[in-house]
């Protein structure tokens, strides 16, 4: 190399290189890759303006298509079946309930039962006290059987309703030492029969204020746990979980309409009307069934606690027109109680919508007035023939036909009162096996749609 060539050779080097020609404007814009060097690099990101970017593929997650379709699923499946849980266990439970209403109206009717049958019993122990051991024997019959009913009524209501089992044992211990006053007053009476008619009067009186209060509270607590019904937590909890249900299916039909740009997805929109009757239906059931119970302790199971209290007035009043024949000295304060029930049994059969039963009382308050006409002017044994007799328009004759036309009504209203809680709990019934298959539906139509969208994917 010559000495020129070496002189030359550092200004060469120091020239600048020739401009290269820019690249056309449709290749400026590039999706920048990243080496994925580490695990948590950024996602692919694409230049949107100059200095902006944007991840690829991110709408709000950083899920994969497979993972978010994972999720979505999940979630769906499980607000789903969280509904027919809830739905089918209140479901249950409202049967349940309208079965334990059903054994409390029956419960309730046995009660009241008992208390008129204990009445009665003293109105015959009354009768056959006034007419003697010769006269009385059908009365003392009629006696014994009632006793005996009342025994039998008190075991089989201790046995049907546990809670009423201690109140029920107290009114049995009343009832045998009730027994065994009245057994000990006929006995008395052909030496004594003033402390006979004593011992009867202070037997009716005890059985009056321990044996009768006791019932009525226990017809009470019965009408009580009757009149509480479907559980008003049911009729909030069912829309809410529902409500939830509907606000997932919602978030995952969006989702995936974003995710996969389909607004349309037929198996998510099939599950959301599904989930949308298995929580309108179960929950326009069980308010069903509570107006059904309100209507019951308003309308026919109302009709049945006033008819029994009118046959249990009258059933009183009728033994307390003997002992006031049997104690003449107390007889005004045996006719103001008797007053006091018929009143009680007027008010009770209009309450019960019952008017037509009311003719049948005034027959026998016109007997009961011609007894007291008698007693007033001296003729006891005019007076007891009217009230022991069983003529056409006797006291006797009145008061059992009065019975006989009562007891019809009653009946009706009870039977109606069963009927509607046998068929309102098998509605509940049906209605469960439903939501059990609109549960299975609804999950099956989610699955399908989220599926349909993973075939797509992959």
């Amino acid at each position: 190399m010559t000495e020129q060539e070496v002189a030359e050779r550092p200004r060469r080097a120091a020239q600048p290189l020739a401009p290269q020609a820019s690249a056309p404007g449709y290749l400026q814009q590039r999706v920048a890759f990243p080496a994925p060097t580490v695990a948590h690099d950024l996602p692919p990101q694409v230049i949107t303006r100059p200095g902006r970017v944007r991840d690829v593929g991110r709408r709000g997650t950083r899920l994969t298509t497979p993972q978010l379709l994972t999720v979505l699923t999940t979630a769906c499946v499980l607000t789903v079946l969280l509904l027919g849980t809830v739905a089918t266990t209140f479901l249950v439970r409202g049967a349940d309930a309208l079965q334990r209403a059903r054994h409390d109206a029956q419960q309730l009717v046995r009660v009241q039962q008992i208390e008129a049958d204990l009445l009665r019993a003293d109105a015959l122990a009354a009768s056959s006290f006034l007419v003697g051991a010769s006269a009385g024997a059908q009365d003392r019959a009629d006696h014994a059987a009632a006793v005996d009913e009342v025994s039998r009524l008190l075991v089989e209501a201790a046995r049907a309703q546990p809670a009423d089992a201690p109140a029920l044992q107290e009114v049995n211990s009343e009832l045998v030492r009730y027994t065994a006053a009245v057994a000990q007053a006929r006995a008395q009476r052909g030496s004594d029969r003033a402390a006979a008619a004593a011992a009867l009067q202070d037997a009716g009186a005890r059985l009056r204020s321990t044996a009768v209060p006791r019932l009525e509270a226990t017809a009470e607590a019965n009408a009580a746990r009757v009149g509480a019904g479907v559980p008003d937590l049911a009729l909030v909890a069912v829309p809410a979980v529902a409500l939830l249900t509907l606000a997932v299916l919602g978030w995952t039909l969006r989702t995936v309409a974003v995710r996969f740009h389909r607004r349309v997805n037929v198996g998510l929109a099939a599950a959301a009307v599904l989930v949308l009757l298995g929580g309108a239906v179960p929950t326009a059931v069980l308010a069903s069934a509570a107006g059904v119970v309100a209507d019951l302790d308003r309308g026919a199971l109302a009709d049945v606690r006033q008819l029994s209290a009118a046959r249990a007035s009258a059933h009183d009043a009728r033994a307390l027109e003997g002992l006031a024949l049997v104690s003449p000295g107390a007889a005004a304060g045996h006719e103001d109680a008797w007053q006091q029930r018929s009143e009680q049994v007027l008010a009770a059969l209009h309450a019960a919508g019952a008017q037509e039963l009311v003719p049948a009382w005034q027959r026998h308050l016109d007997a009961h007035r011609q007894i007291r006409t008698l007693a007033d002017r001296g003729d006891r044994t005019g007076a007891v023939a009217a009230a022991t007799g069983q003529g056409e328009g006797s006291s006797r004759a009145t008061a059992e036909e009065f019975q006989t036309a009562l007891a019809p009504v009653l009946a009706r209203d009870v039977a109606a009162a069963d009927a509607a809680l046998t068929r309102q709990r098998g509605v509940l019934l049906a209605v469960v096996a439903g939501s059990v298959l609109a549960t299975a539906a609804a999950g099956a139509a989610a699955l399908a749609g989220l599926r349909a969208r993973a075939r797509e994917y992959e």
